[in-house]
């Protein structure tokens, strides 16, 4: 489900298919929603989708509960779809 290639671009830094698996161990997660999800078609055997994600949990011990702007773009190979990048932005509260 993870290309050998993939890419992820975070806050914190880029990684690849080893630091993406790694990190995932760190997480404690309490609730994960996905919604607003739309694919859109960027060739014969390539979609991007975007879509938001709330989160209720930690990461390496630190609240990481919010909303998130997602992206990701999924490749066709061997018969499946395959993550090759990933990127998320938290939301911040509108300055009122």
């Amino acid at each position: 489900m993870v290309h050998a290639d993939f890419r992820g671009v975070y806050v914190e830094g880029i990684s690849d298919m080893q630091k993406e698996l790694d990190d995932m161990k760190k997480w404690d997660m309490k609730s994960f929603t996905i919604s607003d999800y739309n694919i859109v078609s960027v060739g014969a055997d390539t979609i991007m989708s975007t879509y938001k994600v709330v989160v209720e949990g930690t990461y390496d011990g630190k609240d990481a509960s919010g909303t998130f702007n997602a992206g990701s773009v999924w490749k066709k190979e061997k018969g499946g779809w395959q993550a090759i990048f990933h990127t998320n932005a938290k939301e911040e509260k509108a300055a009122q």
